[in-house]
């Protein structure tokens, strides 16, 4: 994740060297540990590739050594998913009695940040393939407003539209003069308190298109199909690739555009015709070539070379 990343920090003792007392001991152990670990999407886009990336040199007996203890329900139930038995197997770092020892010890050094593999890999692991239908027949229009009165749940606050009700009425609005069996309905993240399995079946099931300001809701783009939808509103003084880079390398079509801050939060005052065109254009769509290819072109003169 960082280019400074070493496992020169760790010591090598042999087991039989290292000196017992304090501390805890373990045959087996994993670090899986990011800034930010206990939030669903930093869990998502940073965890998640670590457990992945080394889960094949795994075996029952490993425990993994993270950040804080989720605050996310659906961080507990990735961990359940990835790990199974996690609730013995993960140890949270207000858990720990340091030094830690093991005889063993996995370190991921480099972890990317985006590739398709990962992408791929975790739908492939929480059932969105399983679970998926075609695109002619999902029909949720899913909006994901950052008002906590809609469902919202935010760590950290903005972002908001000045005008979510309006955004509501006009995307309902496009919908019934589309006339093509689509519905909108606002994503709450308290629907799926007790079972994630059931979120991510509806996602790959019903969802057609994601709509929302950039914020933590709109990561859950990564339960849905490679064709659906994604519309992400994002304020002129804030930034992120994150989602973008998350859409591509799922192969869903990715609309974007850009509203003025009102405000230190970004708050956001939409421009809504803009906004309903890019719904309009954007939904029922599939993307145009594919993701993942055999070989890539990498057009340099060391290639050239070759």
């Amino acid at each position: 994740m960082h280019p400074d990343v070493s496992h020169r920090g760790f010591g090598t003792e042999a087991a039989d060297e290292a000196a017992p007392g304090d501390g805890m001991d373990f045959p087996s152990i994993s670090i899986a540990a990011s800034p930010d670990s206990w939030s669903f999407q930093h869990f998502h886009d940073r965890v998640t590739h670590i457990i992945l990336q080394g889960k094949h040199l795994t075996h029952a007996d490993t425990t993994y050594i993270t950040g804080k203890e989720p605050v996310s329900t659906v961080v507990s139930a990735l961990w359940e998913k990835l790990v199974p038995g996690a609730k013995k197997r993960v140890l949270h770092t207000s858990a720990q009695r340091w030094p830690v020892r093991a005889k063993e010890l996995l370190f991921s050094c480099r972890a990317p940040l985006i590739h398709p593999w990962f992408a791929h890999k975790l739908a492939e692991e929480v059932g969105v393939v399983k679970w998926q239908k075609p695109l002619a027949d999902r029909k949720v229009v899913l909006y994901c407003s950052r008002a906590r009165d809609k469902g919202g749940k935010m760590q950290n606050g903005g972002r908001q539209f000045t005008n979510d009700n309006d955004v509501i009425t006009a995307l309902e609005t496009l919908l019934t003069v589309r006339d093509q069996g689509e519905r909108l309905e606002v994503y709450d993240i308290n629907k799926w308190n007790d079972s994630f399995d059931s979120m991510v079946q509806y996602f790959a099931s019903n969802v057609r298109a994601i709509i929302g300001p950039h914020g933590g809701a709109l990561v859950n783009l990564n339960w849905a199909p490679s064709d659906t939808a994604v519309i992400e509103v994002m304020p002129t003084e804030f930034f992120s690739l994150a989602l973008y880079e998350q859409a591509s390398v799922l192969g869903q079509t990715y609309g974007f555009m850009q509203s003025p801050s009102v405000n230190s939060r970004n708050d956001m005052t939409v421009d809504i015709p803009e906004l309903m065109g890019l719904v309009d254009s954007s939904l029922g769509k599939e993307r145009d070539g594919g993701v993942l290819h055999v070989e890539y072109e990498w057009h340099t003169d060391a290639r050239k070379a070759m």
